[in-house]
């Protein structure tokens, strides 16, 4: 399941109680394989942004000191906030607000950010403004991490082209280029990125083959970009 944009203004529409029932129940894989290649401290105040029902927190927990997930939605808020009462996490709250909201008031106070699965559901000027407001709450050692679909990756190709059917709310879905463009707009200087393969293994198998020359860059299905502010 796929989240529409989380500065959308239809977002409460879209997020009615059968799409909020049918999301993730599991951080699974696709969570669980990012989080190995973070760099975490227990020290850490750390902003999960487009937080949807929260299921990073579920790995972070005790990972980190204090959790925040952003999200416009209420809906799946109200999950997020059941499944920390279930698990009785004490060091995590969710607030209701726009992104650049929640920047403001934490400038400089956050040591890791997150944007999982939802760079690809906001157009570029949108995004632009979101990232610019994530660099400005960075702490001194803050790191951004974002986990996105490669425009690249051949399924996505065709899907562009009419092809395959696109997923309706992936309106913006860019490849390494066009994600570390509009990154180093919004202030972001050192930016590392690694292609992953698909995290569903009917997939995933191809990325063995992603050094084959001409054809290896059409495999990497995901991307995930490491990203920090200043030189």
């Amino acid at each position: 399941m796929n989240r529409p944009s989380p500065g959308g203004t239809d977002a409460e529409a879209i997020y009615d109680d059968e799409y909020v029932a049918s999301y993730h129940k599991e951080p699974g894989e696709r969570l669980e394989r990012l989080v190995d290649r973070m760099d975490l401290a227990p020290d850490m105040t750390v902003a999960d942004f487009g937080c949807g029902s929260g299921l990073l927190l579920d790995l972070l927990r005790s990972r980190v000191g204090v959790y925040y997930g952003v999200d416009v939605t209420e809906k799946m808020l109200d999950e997020a906030r059941r499944r920390q009462a279930e698990h009785q996490i004490g060091n995590a709250e969710f607030l209701c607000q726009p992104i650049a909201d929640f920047c403001s008031a934490h400038r400089g106070a956050i040591d890791r950010a997150f944007a999982l699965d939802f760079t690809e559901h906001v157009l570029d000027d949108e995004l632009l403004e979101i990232l610019t407001a994530i660099r400005t709450s960075l702490s001194a050692r803050g790191i951004f991490y974002v986990h996105t679909p490669n425009a690249d990756f051949f399924l996505e190709i065709l899907k562009s082209r009419g092809v395959l059917a696109q997923i309706p709310s992936h309106i913006a879905v860019r490849n390494a280029e066009a994600n570390l463009a509009l990154l180093e707009r919004a202030g972001f200087r050192r930016n590392r990125v690694h292609a992953l393969p698909h995290y569903l293994g009917s997939l995933g198998w191809m990325h063995r083959f992603t050094g084959i020359p001409g054809i290896g860059r059409y495999l990497e299905a995901r991307l995930f970009i490491e990203c920090r502010a200043g030189l």
